[in-house]
């Protein structure tokens, strides 16, 4: 090849290789915008747009499909259902079983609202906004109804005893600071692949012998188990219970509050409730 022609065929890749790295730039940028102003999103945003995303659990507290049923349910589906006919809003339901996860999608934009009953801790509300709150509910012991021991009825016989609960569950800080003040004499195994109703079937089951959740999936359960398994001792303290959403979002958690007061104001609300919470808050 001439000398001309390969300066030619060389200068020509270079351009080209400017160009490229150019265009992976820009679209890098426009990624970051992207991401930046998903991160951001607040009712504005959300109203042009079109669409509310929401993000709950599997099981009885978030979404689930009944044996021999193939419609979605569940206290948190139906409420985020109902919501949306308030807002004028379609709400796009997304299920993680990691309440990590779900809190990992709130702060990078592909969800608007955590919708599960978080309790309203100072270092949960350090990071998020809260809606007012949907409920009360305290945290309780789950242990197999056996008739050849004793039930623990007190925090300090847990001394020397193992409690699985969800990873990343709301009951881990009350159980670690529990811990610490009985200077760590019981162990917490956070379970990575099961959420508290499944952790519940394996102390009815006797694989594990204890688990912490709060009252109202323990009720449930105990429906299911009405022999097998004891729920009578409390872990905490009762909680206010509320969704998260980002900071960045106070203009959507006024209009949630709003929505929720008008559910509550006409019924909707409690009728959700009662559907899933018979015996109330």
């Amino acid at each position: 090849m001439k000398p001309r022609k390969l300066l030619q065929l060389y200068v020509g890749l270079l351009a080209l290789a400017v160009a490229t790295m150019g265009l992976i730039g820009l679209f890098r940028t426009l990624n970051k915008q992207a991401a930046e102003r998903a991160a951001n999103r607040d009712y504005d945003a959300i109203r042009r747009e079109g669409v509310l995303r929401m993000v709950t659990t599997y099981g009885g507290a978030g979404g689930f499909v009944a044996p021999g049923d193939t419609t979605l349910q569940g206290f948190q589906y139906d409420l985020c259902r109902a919501l949306s006919q308030y807002a004028g809003i379609p709400t796009e339901m997304h299920f993680e079983m990691s309440l990590e996860a779900s809190f990992r999608g709130l702060r990078e934009g592909r969800y608007d609202v955590v919708a599960r009953s978080l309790p309203t801790t100072d270092e949960l509300k350090a990071e998020y906004l809260f809606t007012d709150p949907l409920m009360t509910d305290r945290l309780v012991l789950v242990q197999r109804r056996d008739t050849s021991r004793t039930p623990i009825r007190n925090q300090l016989e847990l001394i020397g005893r193992t409690l699985y609960v969800p990873r990343e569950s709301p009951a881990i800080l009350r159980l670690e600071n529990l811990r610490r003040e009985m200077a760590d004499t019981f162990r917490i195994v956070q379970e990575p692949l099961y959420d508290s109703e499944q952790l519940i079937d394996m102390v009815a089951a006797g694989d594990i012998d204890y688990t912490v959740c709060d009252r109202q999936t323990a009720l449930r359960a105990q429906a299911r188990y009405p022999a097998a398994i004891d729920i009578e001792t409390d872990i905490g303290f009762t909680q206010l219970h509320a969704w998260a959403l980002r900071r960045t979002s106070p203009a959507l958690r006024d209009s949630l509050n709003a929505w929720l007061r008008r559910m509550r104001r006409d019924g909707t609300f409690d009728r959700i409730r009662r559907k899933y919470y018979p015996e109330g808050e």
